[in-house]
């Protein structure tokens, strides 16, 4: 079996504030190994991963990711995520405020809102902006997983993932 973690790493654009991966009854591409010194893992029978998001990992990715957001904050509590931010319109600056939550499975980790709140809009409609946030897309890990269980708590959101599906 194989066991690592990692600080600060950046998994499909977003940077991950731990992660940590067990594999078990792997094989490795040994061409890559010997070639480029390089471990790719071709299968592994067994694979869980857990994955730590902090507020402000999530705030940095939607700035970069949603080009209509500026200077988002994100607040993570035990049974909601709260993204604020001011949406630049071009015709006009508007104040967001969106309740979500955090939702996976084998293809994507994705924020989904489920209530969005817009002070001053004047009759603007714009909340697909916020309706849902890809974060990962699955399909682009080294090893096919997905997610069973997400959870959050004050300041950050654990992910976990397996091939067990």
């Amino acid at each position: 079996s194989v066991q690592a973690g990692a600080e600060g790493v950046n998994i499909d654009g977003l940077k991950v504030k731990a992660a940590h991966i067990l594999l078990e009854d792997v094989r490795l591409d040994m061409g890559s190994l010997l070639r480029h010194n390089r471990i790719v893992v071709r299968e592994a029978r067994n694979a869980e991963v857990m994955m730590k998001v902090t507020e402000k990992d999530l705030a940095d990715y939607i700035a970069v990711k949603v080009k209509e957001a500026r200077n988002p904050s994100v607040k993570i509590m035990p049974d909601k995520v709260e993204l604020n931010s001011e949406v630049d319109l071009g015709i006009a600056k508007l104040a967001v405020g969106v309740q979500g939550h955090i939702v996976g499975d084998d293809r994507s980790i994705r924020f989904v809102s489920d209530k969005l709140e817009i002070k001053n809009a004047g009759g603007i409609q714009f909340g697909a902006l916020f309706a849902e946030i890809p974060l990962v897309d699955m399909k682009r890990l080294p090893i096919p997983v997905g997610v069973r269980k997400v959870v959050t708590e004050p300041g950050s959101i654990i992910l976990y993932a397996d091939n067990h599906g």
